[in-house]
């Protein structure tokens, strides 16, 4: 608030924003709208470099000032995490011996994400695992043939390096005992269903519900033209279908074929023996509701 009615100065080392923000300007409606919100503001905006930009100090923090803020307790703690993190058959001096010949991990060490403690490098609380001990410490968690999701976690909780995941299901991709046990069952095609050759001779019936109101509602579908009828009703009994389909069947007649799932509804007596009167023949799909897709999607 202290700032209404000031002219000041706004130092950046974004040199964007300089831009963005001078008269002659001409950003996109976005950043337009951006600049409307600050023109209560009297303000100039002025690049400088990164190194003077007091603002971007903690991000600047050298390794060497941050160690020295490290007290022992501070040290006791990351050993501890160390310790913990460490997978088993796997020293400390191979991790700090594989981590000095490290390329990658010699790249990583100034992240801000990253604390070093005594050549190990730590990511929270994991282990950055160099490249030359990621195959090991992929095997140990492995150990036992685990699944994709159980060796994750056993991962997860210790150790860390970039696309970890993707070599576990590498792993696993070609473990020959995991292959040879996984009992991968293969989705069925579905067949597509043939449009009829005119109008109301093959329907799709289906009963959706119950709605937070209590009701059910009757749909029926038509193949051919997709015309749909709907009823909302309190009771599902074999009846009530009956009597609704006899209203409709008034109207557009009797169709050749009419396609549900085994509802008890449909799959009754009664409902079996109304269809065989009118000579409607009957195709179910229990267990596969994908097969009566045209009326399960409305």
């Amino acid at each position: 608030m202290y700032l209404y009615g000031a002219d000041f100065t706004i130092e950046t080392d974004h040199k964007p924003l300089e831009i963005l923000y001078s008269p002659n300007s001409k950003p996109s409606a976005r950043i337009e709208r951006w600049v409307l919100r600050l023109q209560p503001f009297t303000f100039t905006v002025k690049h400088i470099k990164g190194k003077d930009n007091i603002a971007d100090s903690l991000s600047r923090l050298t390794k060497e000032a941050a160690k020295e803020n490290i007290d022992e307790e501070d040290i006791c703690y990351i050993n501890e995490i160390v310790n913990a993190s460490l997978p088993y058959s796997i020293s400390m001096d191979e991790v700090k011996k594989a981590s000095i010949d490290d390329p990658e991990i010699n790249q990583i060490q100034k992240s801000l994400q990253l604390t070093e403690y005594d050549e190990i490098i730590l990511r929270n609380h994991k282990i950055v695992m160099p490249t030359k001990l990621r195959e090991r410490t992929l095997k140990l968690a492995h150990e036992g043939h685990q699944g994709i999701v159980r060796t994750k976690q056993r991962l997860r909780t210790k150790v860390w390096w970039p696309n970890i995941e993707k070599d576990v299901e590498k792993l696993i991709s070609v473990c020959l005992p995991c292959q040879a046990s996984y009992n991968k069952q293969q989705a069925v095609s579905i067949t597509p269903t043939l449009l009829p050759n005119g109008p109301w001779e093959e329907l799709a019936i289906d009963i959706c519900g119950p709605m937070p109101s209590g009701d059910y509602i009757l749909v029926l579908v038509d193949y051919f033209s997709r015309w749909p009828e709907t009823k909302i009703t309190k009771s599902i009994t074999t009846s009530t279908v009956i009597n609704w389909l006899e209203e409709i069947f008034t109207r557009f007649g009797y169709p050749k074929t009419i396609t549900s799932d085994n509802g008890r509804q449909f799959v009754s007596d009664e409902f079996k023996s109304y269809l065989k009167r009118w000579g409607i023949a009957q195709k179910l799909t229990p267990f596969w509701p994908q097969a009566n897709g045209l009326v399960e999607r409305l």
